[in-house]
């Protein structure tokens, strides 16, 4: 998967090949605005490290710029696994990270 730091996919570029409990050791943390899913398992982005707070999620193959309210937002990244609660304030539903 890739982050960039700019709508897109512009500005900076990380790539994650395993779940990634704290951006910020990899100078991302609240800076994503797009990102590209290359895998075939569905990405879940936490609000807090450690895969704390709320989540959305990357489909498989997804890519794009995040919904407004989550660009500057995420700061742990889990591949596969469980999803957190929502990011949407619409219970029982989970929160698609594009828009």
């Amino acid at each position: 998967m890739y982050v960039f730091s700019g709508l897109d996919g512009t500005g900076d570029l990380i790539e994650i090949q395993s779940d990634t409990p704290d951006l910020a050791a990899l100078n991302m943390a609240d800076r994503a605005k797009s990102d590209w899913n290359r895998t075939s398992s569905y990405i879940h982005l936490f609000s807090e490290a450690n895969y704390g707070g709320c989540s959305a999620m990357t489909t498989p193959g997804g890519k794009g710029n995040f919904y407004t309210p989550f660009r500057d937002f995420f700061d742990s990244v889990r591949i596969g696994g469980p999803n957190g609660p929502s990011c949407l304030t619409v219970k029982s539903s989970t929160a698609n990270s594009h828009g």
